[in-house]
């Protein structure tokens, strides 16, 4: 039997439901999994567990079919019917909509497969989810309380919750961090909104280096995030810190993660690879950061917030205040503390805006404020 997930979306959506793939997985043992994703986000195709093989889909062939003049007329046409029929060879039993959008609906509507999970519209535009789970999906507001995980998860009928690691560890070329005490940090987001600033992040850096001097930074970088960090990475350097920065594949990140003390970032695709390692997480929500929906989902995860009133905002485009409250409201020394504090097993109930990750008795997971008084929405999540 052949399954096919499709994940049309981005780096970090497709890492964060690499719990829910190996479950699927083991959920029907002999079948074979296929994940349709972007060409674009090929460095997966060595990390996912119980993945058989990847599909891509060439978006950028298509896009520049159908916008640049010098492309045949029905390239895109030709492409995306022969891609149709590619897929429908395989004779799928089961395909799962991981992606939601109207694209991926679209195509959903178009394979022939007996069972179809996830928002499918067909030829006469009439829209069908499979599953309730994919159905609340489709309706969900901004900053309702379940995770995106979980809807994944129960819209697929697996538990994603395991001690096993749902990625491929590669730890060759980075071993040498492995013999040192040390944080990872990932700096930079893709979106200007969530990004804390790399002036923070060394003052941060700095604090939690005086307090405890045993520690290493480790900066995890992308090839093209690596000018960003130099000159403070080097200043803390010439300051005494032991700092760097590490430019690495997906695989390796997975082991620098796996071995840190502790894991620091923002809204990005490596707090959900931590999570897939099983790593400890200090998540900074920033601007458009949904922690709800799409926070560290782990039982060893702390999600720090600003206190703002305009948090969460809506993805994209710019901040719409005069500065960026949500960023100047997170202050790198009270970071620093909460960092030490969880390094050391310290009370955190003290800190304001804190929350931390946990699995309520139905499974779902939820972020509750570390302190006396809980998370407005907790007791919403505990009835579903």
């Amino acid at each position: 039997m052949k399954i096919l997930a499709v994940s049309l979306l981005r780096l970090g959506d497709i890492l964060m439901t690499s719990g829910v793939l190996r479950a699927l997985k083991e959920k029907n043992p002999g079948s074979e999994l296929h994940l349709l994703i972007n060409r674009q986000f090929g460095g997966v195709s060595r990390l996912l567990i119980g993945v058989d093989k990847i599909i891509f889909f060439d978006r950028d062939r298509a896009q520049r079919g159908m916008g640049e003049f010098e492309h045949p007329l029905f390239d895109s046409y030709d492409y995306f019917k022969e891609f149709i029929e590619e897929l429908n060879a395989n004779d799928y039993a089961q395909v799962y909509n991981f992606s939601q959008n109207l694209f991926s609906a679209r195509l959903m509507g178009l394979l022939d497969c007996p069972i179809k999970v996830g928002m499918t519209i067909d030829m006469n535009d009439k829209a069908t989810f499979g599953s309730e789970w994919f159905e609340k999906l489709n309706r969900r507001n901004l900053g309702e309380p379940v995770h995106y995980i979980d809807y994944m998860a129960r819209g697929c009928g697996v538990s994603p919750v395991s001690a096993n690691p749902s990625v491929q560890i590669s730890n060759s070329r980075v071993n040498k961090f492995f013999q040192k005490k040390y944080i990872a940090i990932q700096a930079l987001t893709n979106e200007e909104k969530k990004n804390w600033g790399i002036g923070s992040w060394a003052q941060m850096v700095r604090f939690v280096a005086r307090k405890d001097p045993s520690l290493d930074f480790v900066f995890l970088a992308a090839p093209s995030e690596e000018a960003i960090l130099i000159p403070e990475v080097q200043n803390l350097k010439d300051s005494g810190v032991r700092a760097e920065i590490c430019v690495c594949d997906l695989s390796e990140a997975a082991a620098i993660l796996e071995s840190a003390e502790l894991v620091i970032t923002g809204d990005t695709s490596i707090k959900h690879l931590a999570t897939a390692v099983d790593a400890k997480v200090l998540e900074l929500s920033l601007g458009s950061s949904d922690f709800h929906f799409t926070g560290t989902y782990s039982d060893k995860s702390y999600i720090y917030q600003g206190n703002v009133a305009c948090a969460p905002c809506s993805p994209g485009g710019s901040c719409s205040q005069k500065r960026k409250y949500c960023a100047e409201s997170i202050h790198p020394h009270t970071v620093s503390q909460i960092a030490l504090a969880i390094l050391n097993n310290e009370d955190l109930r003290y800190f304001e805006n804190l929350y931390r990750g946990k699995f309520l008795a139905n499974g779902l997971w939820t972020a509750e404020l570390d302190q006396e008084n809980e998370a407005y929405d907790v007791g919403v999540i505990r009835e579903l």
